[in-house]
């Protein structure tokens, strides 16, 4: 994610300058700000600020990521959820932005939609129907709350996203590249109280609050 809501990409020159490493700029800092809200919510986060892109390449994120969840899926058995954060790449500003209560005056936020692989022959996806529910659930929850700030959900057939790992994992697509930082942000913290409410109703009660967990390093969190 970068901060270019304005640029109209057409050329892949123009397409790569939508795009910047600087975990300041881009989706890191959008995780790092969900991880911070569930935390003030009491639910324990373990958020992985790895990339995941070079030297393989985009197209080769995936095998890299898996090495990344499965690390943190060892260190921590009890994870309910695993969260795999985009931003979408050219959809209209105005089908991208949702407009949510304050406080105060109405504000922006980036939407979201939802996205589970169903897998294929080569990299099936025996939990694509457990990770459908849930999506489904997270996307009610986000239009009951937030009417209009969820895209819905997307079910890809032939990708898996590494959600054969859990029943709980997730893609989230925040925003566009027609969205601003501070409207992903906002979509970030508003997640996180669904989520979190999400959480506690599956484990009866509210989680103990704790401080987030970040680490860095190639191939772990």
């Amino acid at each position: 994610m970068s901060e270019f809501p304005g640029l109209q990409p057409e050329t892949p020159e123009e397409w790569a300058s939508v795009w910047t490493t600087d975990p300041e700029r881009n989706i890191i800092r959008v995780g790092r700000e969900l991880a911070r809200a569930l935390c003030e919510r009491g639910v324990t986060v373990v958020h992985s600020p790895t990339r995941h892109a070079p030297p393989m390449g985009y197209f080769g994120a995936y095998t890299e990521s898996r090495k990344t969840a499965q690390f943190i899926l060892k260190e921590y058995p009890s994870i309910r959820l695993l969260l795999d954060l985009h931003r979408d790449g050219e959809v209209p500003r105005e089908v991208a932005t949702a407009t949510v209560p304050g406080p105060g005056p109405a504000r922006t936020a980036a939407r979201v939609l939802i996205v589970v692989g169903t897998g294929h022959d080569e990299a099936p996806q025996p939990k694509w129907e457990q990770n459908l529910a849930l999506a489904r659930e997270i996307h009610l929850a986000l239009e009951a709350r937030y009417p209009g700030l969820s895209r819905g959900v997307s079910r890809r057939e032939g990708a898996r996203y590494n959600q054969d790992l859990l029943p709980g994992a997730l893609l989230f697509e925040i925003g566009s590249v027609r969205n601003g930082m501070p409207e992903a942000l906002r979509t970030a913290r508003l997640l996180a109280e669904v989520l979190a409410d999400w959480l506690r109703q599956e484990l009866g009660e509210a989680p103990a609050p704790r401080a987030g967990m970040e680490r860095g390093g190639a191939g772990r969190p």
